[in-house]
């Protein structure tokens, strides 16, 4: 599912919007006509919510091929996954999978998209200037299965 919606989803954070949309507080991103060509002036801010880590690829590479100059802005990376693991709903082929099964799928999966993080953050690539952050998974006292301490490690 992720292979076929997200890299249509991903492309508007390359080309912007197609449509029109409303602008303004709460209204949406970029202007009516969709992204702005980048002046070296602005400052964006783009957030994919990807579930899984092999999404990561795509998101970056949505980054990386930015139409209107904004393949040239500096850019940071903050990367962080972990809960869809825990209870994955979005993807059933992982719901037969015990807990300490899952925690090794999060490991597979996370050295899989190694490689496109490390191009994206090493010293000639996009965020060289700025830098990347691979955290750990956020943490909240209602976090209370088993996963979470393997994942978080």
């Amino acid at each position: 599912r992720d292979a076929l919606l997200l890299p249509e989803a991903f492309k508007q954070a390359s080309f912007g919007r197609t449509e029109k949309r409303k602008v303004g507080h709460l209204e949406g991103s970029y202007t009516q006509e969709g992204l702005p060509e980048y002046d070296g002036t602005q400052i964006r801010i783009t957030f994919f919510l990807t579930q899984y880590w092999d999404s990561v690829p795509m998101a970056l590479f949505a980054v990386k091929a930015a139409k209107h100059g904004w393949n040239q802005a500096p850019v940071a990376a903050v990367i962080s996954l972990g809960p869809w693991y825990t209870s994955p709903d979005s993807r059933p082929e992982y719901h037969h999978l015990s807990y300490p099964e899952r925690a090794k799928q999060f490991r597979t999966d996370m050295e899989m998209a190694l490689p496109s993080i490390r191009s994206f953050c090493a010293h000639d690539g996009p965020a060289a200037w700025r830098g990347c952050a691979v955290v750990t998974l956020g943490h909240c006292p209602q976090m209370k299965k088993t996963i979470f301490g393997s994942i978080a490690r």
